[in-house]
């Protein structure tokens, strides 16, 4: 019959213990330091700090050409302060080569051109190096931590029967996974029913490491599309006035040179059938 036998404790040498727990430390971290952070999913965990440059395809069923292809871009920056987000967008982008985006249409020589417009080899050089940006309508947001993302505080004072109020609240939800970015605009006032709008950004696949973003887009509804954030070097300024108002004279200079060069060359053409026509 088996009893119980009380075991005798087993002596380590102090030396042969401080080795296993040293090897037990270094190997914990560097198994963990092969691999990069991730999401629920498996994917790449996401750092929105940084540049990011917003390219958006979309088409627009409140025009009159519901089915042409169009496009926007603009530059976010993500910034933490503290336990803060901050979260600045420029919605006005320059590139030196603008190949492919602007052109004349209806009169208008500033107008995107009507195709899902993606940046060429040498714009995606310039956004690199950084996207410039005008800071011309640009808006920042300060965003405090909410359940798994960001989101901006402060509410509209109260509104009087004679005062509008325009309210705009954004939100990142989801921000270490697949992030879900979204702009709510709402305008009312006591005696009227407030309207509202907002923009959403939805991720669904993650590339690069976290460094390129693409998704789902969605405005009020009616314009609908796809958008892909790519992680930029920091943002350029467009320089001082004097530098902009040069660039301009620039560009008018370089566009009469070219109607001259036209004018000369449709005269040369039709000199020879003038001649002919003396003899």
């Amino acid at each position: 019959m088996l009893g119980w036998v009380p075991l005798r404790p087993i002596r380590v040498p102090s030396a042969v213990l401080a080795l296993v727990l040293l090897l037990g430390l270094v190997a914990g971290p560097a198994a963990a330091s092969d691999e990069l952070p991730t999401a629920q999913d498996g994917a790449p965990a996401v750092n929105l700090e940084g540049t990011w440059h917003v390219l958006v395809h979309y088409k627009d069923s409140q025009v009159g050409n519901p089915d042409m292809e169009r496009w926007e871009d603009r530059v976010w920056v993500f910034r933490k302060e503290h336990n803060r987000m901050i979260w600045i967008d420029y919605p006005i982008v320059a590139f030196d080569n603008k190949s492919g985006r602007f052109g004349a249409v209806s009169g208008n020589p500033r107008a995107r051109i009507l195709h899902y417009w993606e940046p060429n080899a040498v714009q995606l050089q310039e956004l690199s190096r950084g996207p410039k940006v005008n800071s011309r309508g640009s808006r920042e947001k300060r965003l405090r931590p909410s359940e798994d993302g960001w989101r901006s505080y402060g509410e509209a004072s109260a509104a009087g029967a004679m005062t509008i109020t325009f309210t705009t609240h954004w939100f990142v939800d989801d921000a270490s996974g697949h992030p879900v970015f979204r702009m709510e605009d709402s305008m009312g006032s006591a005696t009227l029913d407030s309207i509202e709008g907002g923009t959403r950004y939805a991720t669904e696949s993650i590339e690069k490491d976290g460094d390129v973003l693409r998704g789902r887009f969605d405005r009020d509804g009616t314009r609908t599309g796809t958008f892909r954030l790519l992680r930029t070097a920091p943002v350029r300024g467009l320089g001082s006035k004097e530098e902009q108002q040069e660039r301009i004279r620039n560009r008018e200079a370089e566009r009469f040179r070219r109607q001259v060069q036209e004018a000369a060359g449709a005269t040369a053409e039709e000199a020879p059938a003038g001649a002919s026509g003396q003899r």
